[in-house]
């Protein structure tokens, strides 16, 4: 359909989805299309699957959302909002065409990524992690960490298991007895958590100080190492030894450290925290992983 906005939708900040998929030299736009209705439509993330297939998800207040047939969510979920912010899943071919769009029942969403088999998974505010059919006709799974958890990473292994990243000011988190951390230590903790291909939640942790911490992005290597960043304002974030920045912001009291942190797929846990940090799957061990800002093995300014 044609996508028309008047110059006053324009001047009252309403948008709408811009696709764009560009040759590997970035010089040549293979494709470009806008996506949405005549509201206001946001993403939020965007993955890529093995055949090229790609996903976004976000919020739309459009009534006019170009929702396909045959899917599990055709209609927006019930809202209080005098402006709603409908939460919504998309997948398009290589070449750009839609092959579903979906409502979802699930809160702001903030992240995506797909499985081998060509499933979709969601998270975002309230960490309810959603696994959507290839087609979009059912949900595969629908589960939740802690609805006071926001959730803003999410990645999938090659065994379609599943990691969580995000933060929470939750005493309750669901405890596995597999993590670094059993209880939070600040007014906020980051949380990272995995799930099987099931949904199961297999192990779930707290990472933190006694300030304000939390994780905002998340990525696997090969081996199933999990990559976390994000932010602290704790003086006492446990830094191991060796890490070539040791103190919060060089020391100033109201600084704020960006960190990352590694999950290796072993029975132990390690990490290093540069206000940069490594663990590990079941986090029971530290050890020095950066020893100095001249080394290769992880990561270094």
């Amino acid at each position: 359909r044609r996508h028309t906005r008047c110059l006053s939708d324009w001047s009252s900040d309403v948008s709408s989805d811009l696709i764009a998929k560009l040759d590997p030299t970035g010089q040549n736009i293979l494709f470009m299309r806008y996506f949405g209705g005549m509201g206001n439509d946001t993403t939020a993330s965007m993955a890529v699957d093995h055949t090229g297939n790609f996903y976004i998800t976000g919020q739309t207040t459009s009534s006019d959302f170009p929702v396909t047939s045959g899917v599990f969510g055709p209609t927006p979920p019930p809202s209080n909002f005098v402006l709603p912010q409908n939460p919504f899943a998309a997948k398009f071919d290589p070449n750009g065409n839609l092959v579903y769009s979906t409502f979802l029942s699930s809160g702001a969403p903030s992240a995506i990524a797909t499985d081998s088999q060509g499933n979709a998974i969601v998270t975002g505010v309230g960490c309810v992690l959603t696994k959507i059919s290839p087609d979009a006709s059912k949900t595969v799974f629908s589960t939740q960490l802690s609805n006071t958890t926001s959730c803003a990473g999410l990645a999938v292994d090659q065994s379609n298991n599943i990691v969580l990243v995000g933060n929470t000011d939750s005493p309750y988190l669901p405890w596995t007895g597999d993590g670094i951390q059993t209880k939070k230590s600040g007014p906020n903790d980051a949380v990272i958590a995995r799930f099987g291909a099931d949904g199961t939640l297999i192990y779930a942790s707290y990472l933190g100080g006694s300030d304000a911490d939390g994780a905002s992005g998340v990525s696997l290597d090969s081996a199933g190492n999990i990559y976390v960043v994000g932010t602290t304002f704790s003086k006492d974030f446990p830094v191991t030894s060796g890490a070539f920045q040791s103190e919060l912001g060089a020391g100033c009291p109201t600084s704020f450290n960006a960190i990352l942190t590694r999950v290796a797929g072993s029975p132990n846990t390690v990490w290093d925290n540069v206000f940069l940090v490594k663990l590990v799957y079941r986090f029971n061990k530290t050890y020095t992983y950066y020893s100095a800002p001249s080394a290769s093995n992880f990561f270094h300014r």
